[in-house]
């Protein structure tokens, strides 16, 4: 992500695409390029399809310098 050297280039941090680690980890590792986020209501941790855990990603973000907009995907059936 450095290697660009572009103000305009960032990363939109979607926790739902992170599938082969532990998601907050990796979500951990990246927070500091994210621009905007996608927060999913599921995670793959592990390769197996989790709630997210709200609080444990309020933390990490609480604990950087990200100052924006959080999007939420709601993909099931019903009211979110």
């Amino acid at each position: 992500m450095g290697a660009v050297n572009e103000e305009w280039f960032g990363l939109v941090l979607e926790i739902g695409s992170y599938s082969q680690h532990d998601p907050y980890e990796e979500v951990s590792k990246n927070i500091r390029h994210a621009v905007n986020w996608q927060i999913n209501e599921n995670v793959h941790h592990f390769g197996t399809q989790k709630p997210v855990d709200l609080e444990r990603l309020k933390a990490i973000i609480r604990g950087s310098d990200y100052q924006g907009y959080y999007p939420i995907e709601t993909l099931r059936p019903g009211d979110p």
